[in-house]
């Protein structure tokens, strides 16, 4: 089911996870590989959301989507794919 939202050329998703865990490891090897990026969704990982949640404590709330500068996007994509297959391998 495609997702509406706004989309901006600038940037392009790469990925997306609903796994807190997972979250922590792409911000992780994009950091060391001194790749930009920006996140949407990740608020909704955050455990405790005091009052501006019905529920105080949801670990697993959303989506993360991982959003990379255009001409990156490529080249992130197949160092995503090569750690998964590393990390299987």
């Amino acid at each position: 089911v495609p997702r509406a939202e706004t989309h901006d050329p600038a940037v392009q998703p790469v990925i997306d996870t609903g796994d807190p865990t997972e979250v922590v490891v792409i911000k992780g090897l994009l950091e060391s590989e001194s790749i930009p990026y920006v996140t949407t969704g990740a608020e909704k990982f955050d455990a405790f959301r005091g009052a501006l949640s019905p529920m105080k404590f949801n670990p697993s709330a959303g989506i993360t989507i991982f959003h990379v500068p255009t001409p990156l996007a490529d080249n992130v994509r197949q160092l995503l794919e090569d750690f998964d297959n590393k990390d299987k391998g």
